[in-house]
């Protein structure tokens, strides 16, 4: 979906902002009844009590689940339309022309024209979760997103090619253009 997103973006000449959600599974309520014990250092002055959850936690099975709902749920009612096909990308006519989010956990990409849709998502999706701008897409998912001077977006993930090299002791093999043997060799 993003591939598709970034095209659409180039086509259509539109700007792709990046917000982090903070602390995104803290934002979800609880469905059901969820209780833990005291944490140490954090413990009442009687011991034997347990603290009932209402909001997710990281660490829940069920947090991130939780989580998609409410963000899911809460875009609807802002008037978002949620993809069919891929349910993490929503869209919004706003303001006379169409507006894209996409969402990955705590991380997205919101696909837009004016500043005015800019300040309406900033304004309204903020209310929904606590928002970090972290300005036009650089790095998204680990991949790297440029724009080159055609207008078109580029990913690269050269970057994780070579920390993954590293990382199994193999940033200093030798490579092959075919990665098995030819006949006659």
């Amino acid at each position: 979906s993003i591939k598709v997103a970034l095209c659409l973006a180039s086509v259509q000449n539109k700007k792709v902002q990046h917000f982090d959600v903070k602390t995104a599974f803290l934002h979800a309520p609880l469905k059901e009844q969820i209780y833990m014990r005291q944490i140490p250092g954090f413990e009442h002055k009687k011991r034997d009590l347990v603290l009932k959850l209402n909001f997710s936690l990281y660490g829940l099975h069920q947090s991130g689940r939780n989580w998609f709902v409410y963000l899911s749920d809460s875009l609807k009612q802002l008037g978002f339309q949620q993809c069919v096909a891929d349910p993490c990308v929503f869209t919004i006519e706003l303001l006379g022309s169409n507006v894209i989010l996409l969402a990955f956990v705590d991380d997205i990409l919101f696909l837009h024209d004016t500043e005015e849709q800019f300040q309406w998502f900033v304004e309204n999706v903020g209310q929904v979760c606590s928002l970090k701008h972290l300005g036009l897409v650089q790095n998204y998912l680990g991949v790297n997103i440029s724009k080159n001077s055609q207008g078109h977006y580029e990913l690269c993930q050269s970057e994780k090619v070579v920390k993954l090299l590293t990382e199994y002791g193999m940033a200093e093999a030798n490579s092959i253009s075919t990665p098995m043997l030819v006949e006659g060799e």
